[in-house]
């Protein structure tokens, strides 16, 4: 929304000078004219587009103003006057570890997260409790049961680091179970800092899995050759080939990227290879890559290549 609202904002500045410069440059020669000529209908003509227009330019300027400062944003500018903007990944995983931040001695001397680079905030164990809260949040509106989430999430994030005893059976206690594995420095004991980092996971996660939902993944036209799962990695690095269209990209595909497809994948779910069409290779704006196909309606994709 803020990004859209700047671009607006450029947009209309340029276009507010021209009227500007038009309308004076307007008033002036119909000064001229009606010293030189007694022409009423030109001068009355000019007349009233100056008038009109003027205002009409000037009011639809004040309008965006108003509507940028009702949501609470400060045009030309990045800052908000009051709320939050709206979340993503790494904004809400910011918020989550300066939380910790405050009480935690192991992050005080550190500057804040806002200043670390990308890969350091992934690094993290709020990163386990994000990715963990998203991945539950999907798996739970695909129809999964709690204990099937359980379940699927353990057999992806055992692959790392594993632990003799039997994970928990409520997603909670899981998310609890998975960072004790996985970041023994995280201070657990800290009952009050877990459950309202638990908190924001979670409002991103529904969020984030409702808007999962409302959009489409890739155009059905764009589907070309179903595979299995098991042909799944192989096409992988046949795909590792540049395409067609010019400045041809591979993109390794992210390790949460392919939990996604797998873990959301039910008995009756597709995989399907897909390619946006010619033109689009040409016009520099390519796609190739493997969706998650449910009931004829891609839901979930992978780019693999692009330009």
């Amino acid at each position: 929304m803020q990004a859209a609202a700047m671009e607006w904002w450029w947009v209309l500045l340029p276009i507010w000078a021209i009227a500007g410069i038009g309308f004076a440059g307007l008033f002036l020669w119909t000064e001229n004219r009606t010293s030189d000529s007694d022409d009423l209908l030109v001068n009355i003509f000019v007349s009233m587009l100056i008038a009109v227009g003027a205002p009409l330019v000037v009011l639809f300027c004040i309008a965006v103003a108003l509507s940028m400062l009702i949501r609470g944003e400060i045009p030309l500018t990045t800052h908000r006057l009051w709320g939050k903007a709206p979340a993503n990944r790494n904004s809400t995983l910011v918020e989550m570890i300066a939380l910790r931040r405050r009480s935690d001695p192991n992050l005080k001397d550190m500057p804040h997260p806002e200043k670390w680079i990308i890969a350091d905030l992934w690094r993290t164990a709020e990163a386990a409790v994000l990715e963990i809260v998203e991945l539950a949040s999907l798996l739970k509106f695909d129809g999964f049961t709690e204990e099937e989430i359980i379940e699927r999430i353990e057999a992806w994030r055992s692959a790392t680091v594993e632990r003799p005893e039997l994970p928990p059976s409520d997603i909670d206690s899981y998310v609890r179970y998975r960072v004790e594995c996985e970041a023994p420095r995280y201070p657990l004991d800290n009952k009050k800092l877990f459950a309202r980092t638990l908190e924001i996971a979670k409002a991103y996660a529904e969020v984030s899995t409702k808007s999962s939902a409302a959009e489409d993944s890739v155009p059905r036209e764009w589907l070309e050759e179903r595979i299995s799962l098991i042909e799944l990695d192989r096409k992988l690095i046949e795909m590792q080939r540049i395409p067609g269209g010019p400045g041809g990209l591979f993109l390794s595909p992210k390790k949460d990227e392919m939990a996604r497809i797998k873990l959301r994948m039910r008995k009756e779910d597709e995989l399907w290879i897909y390619e946006s069409p010619p033109e689009t290779w040409i016009n520099l704006g390519g796609r190739r890559g493997v969706a998650l196909v449910r009931d004829g309606k891609p839901i979930e994709n992978i780019v693999l290549s692009m330009n």
